[in-house]
């Protein structure tokens, strides 16, 4: 696991104890683009995750393993869908229909 945390404006060099926020400092500063990518990513995997659990509080009852995965499926294609109907409120034009 690595480290991915926005530098504070008077970073430095000093690990402070631990050594990934040196490699961490040294990756953003040799390339900021790709460390914000990787950082900005695991915003977006928090917000989902803050949405689901905001719409599911409650764990998954489910013991046998592919019922867990069938369960946590269905929670992931109900949030998909969930989406898809806010998009045409938010930006019709980016529904294609269907051509019968």
């Amino acid at each position: 696991m690595k480290l991915y945390s926005l530098p504070k404006t008077n970073a430095t060099y000093w690990s402070h104890g631990v050594p990934s926020w040196k490699e961490m400092t040294y990756e953003f500063v040799e390339d900021p683009q790709k460390f914000l990518g990787v950082y900005h990513g695991r915003s977006l995997a928090e917000t989902s995750n803050s949405m689901d659990k905001t719409r599911f509080p409650w764990k998954i009852r489910k013991r046998l393993p592919w019922r867990k995965d069938a369960a946590s499926s269905l929670r992931r294609c109900l949030h998909n869908i969930r989406r898809y109907g806010y998009l045409g409120y938010l930006k019709p034009e980016l529904i294609v229909p269907i051509a019968e």
